[in-house]
């Protein structure tokens, strides 16, 4: 790798750094509660020393993600920041491992270190992972762990390398402990496995066939290694292995075949005509990709295709098309098979690396025939304006317009984490009450709603949490008591606490309504 190639990939990592780490205090408003549960589950592992390989919680999810979470808790302290800190960080490296996991699979195809790069920026700018990367959810590690996986396994594969293969198969296996989706990666390194197997049964040489089975052994014993731990929870905990799987399914549908045709369509429209609608993961509706990155994607898939008839003596670069094809379908999988919230924006995270690798073929195939129209000086030029625009778009989109949305702060509940700072600035003898007064939730069922104030202010244990049934328990205690109700605008609770307490006031602070004793 020359040195041109590393100051112009250190510079796509700065940009990437840019992109995920700039106004991360305030970008996206407040702390979602599925965020919040995590870091709760990430103070109570810091207390009692118990880093779980599994967290029951909010319907079970892998604890690689929280335990590192949890470092970063230790470090920060209990603060939205800290929680997403750590997604940033496994964002910015994904922006490097695209680099090389392109660099393997475009060797000696369309300027492969070029290609590379471009792929790298790809993913440093899009809109879709700067997103996720922004966001304290485990999703994040799949595209990271991925990369590294298909990289280690194309150069092992290419050099025979014992310890690329073992450090394959480890990323194939650590890769379960990362997200649900994730459970369909391992098909690809049976793939690749399927390929070399038929390779070395081709080549009919004796000798070669001990060599297969040492290399490949230790990618196995690297993938049970790391992904032993995840399996031995499921094996006691069989219950666990599916969490919401089974109930979000097409297979759950009264018509499965018909919502399995509508899952595939709006999943495969994602990139070019509806993206996901939630806000959470996207701006609501537009599509994953910005117009010129979606252009690329398009150019790219037509050009894998044409490497795919034309390499059929290619050293098995014809394979790397292959795998590149199964690694963006696989990664599709999770969204295809489901019914809930199609297209998903997370659920598909895992194909964000394949995405913009293919993208990144598309651009060189283009940049060879701009250079042969223009010449090399305007071709750069284009070129370069292009990757420009491509950048400043998703910046806008995600700084300017998604972040600025009214509809931003409604997806990431921003009223608990306001909720949570007006509570954490009141007078230390101020007795304070979060009132649950939802029809039918208790303290016990509204844990996930209740999670971004618990953990915002995880060191106040004086604020009491009551239902709207159980005001009558309340007993002044200070000065002032303050009583602050997760739903506003509730004139029944209004008429409850006057015929309890006739001095209650209705007051409001920082857009947050509470009353007064």
């Amino acid at each position: 790798m020359g040195k041109h190639t590393v100051w112009a990939l250190l510079g796509i990592i700065i940009i990437g750094a840019i992109f995920r780490l700039l106004n991360l205090t305030t970008t996206p408003p407040g702390l979602w509660p599925d965020e919040a549960v995590n870091g709760l589950n990430a103070l109570e592992a810091l207390s009692q020393g118990d880093f779980k390989v599994f967290y029951t919680d909010n319907f079970g999810r892998e604890g690689l993600f929280i335990n590192l979470q949890a470092f970063s808790i230790s470090i920060f302290g209990a603060t939205s920041w800290a929680l997403r800190f750590v997604a940033a960080v496994i964002g910015i490296f994904t922006v490097g491992a695209l680099f090389f996991v392109g660099r393997e699979l475009f060797t000696k195809t369309y300027h492969p270190h070029m290609t590379a790069l471009v792929a790298s920026l790809l993913g440093a700018v899009s809109f879709w992972h700067v997103n996720f990367s922004r966001i304290g959810f485990r999703a994040i590690l799949l595209p990271l762990f991925a990369s590294l996986a298909v990289w280690w396994m194309i150069s092992a594969m290419r050099n025979r390398s014992q310890i690329a293969f073992a450090a394959s198969g480890f990323m194939y296996g650590i890769s379960l402990s990362t997200y649900i989706s994730a459970r369909f990666l391992p098909i690809l390194a049976l793939v690749c496995f399927v390929y070399d197997l038929w390779r070395e049964h081709k080549n009919k040489n004796g000798a070669q066939w001990k060599s297969f089975v040492i290399v490949w052994g230790w990618c196995f014993i690297g993938f049970f290694v790391a992904a032993l731990p995840l399996l031995g929870y499921f094996a006691y905990h069989p219950a666990d292995f599916f969490g919401r799987a089974n109930d979000v399914a097409v297979f759950a549908a009264a018509d499965p075949i018909a919502e399995f045709t509508r899952s595939l369509t709006k999943t495969l429209g994602m990139f070019h005509v509806a993206g996901d609608n939630n806000f959470r993961h996207n701006l609501g509706g537009s599509p994953q990709l910005d117009l010129l990155s979606g252009i690329l994607f398009l150019t790219g898939i037509a050009v894998a295709l044409s490497l795919l008839l034309r390499l059929r003596n290619a050293k098995g670069r014809r394979f790397y098309m292959v795998v590149l094809f199964v690694w963006f379908g696989l990664m599709l999988l999770p969204g295809i098979l489901s019914q809930e919230g199609v297209p998903h924006a997370l659920r598909t995270l895992g194909a964000i690396p394949p995405v913009m690798l293919i993208a990144a073929l598309g651009f060189g195939w283009l940049a060879e025939r701009t250079t042969k129209m223009l010449g090399r000086q305007w071709s750069h030029i284009a070129l370069m304006g292009l990757l420009t625009i491509v950048s400043v778009i998703n910046f806008y989109q995600y700084f300017f317009v998604w972040a600025s949305h009214p509809e931003t702060q409604k997806a990431f509940r921003y009223d608990l984490t306001v909720m949570a700072k007006v509570l954490r600035e009141q007078h230390i003898y101020t007795q304070k009450v979060v009132v649950i007064n939802q029809p039918g939730a208790t303290v016990e069922n509204s844990f996930i709603e209740l999670a971004p104030i618990r953990f915002l202010d995880y060191a106040d244990s004086t604020i009491i949490y009551k239902e709207s049934t159980r005001l009558a328990e309340i007993i002044p205690q200070f000065e002032k008591t303050m009583l602050v109700p997760l739903q506003a605008n509730d004139q029944e609770l209004e008429a409850s606490l006057r015929a309890l307490f006739p001095t209650v006031k209705r007051k409001e602070t920082q857009g947050i309504e509470y009353f007064s004793l």
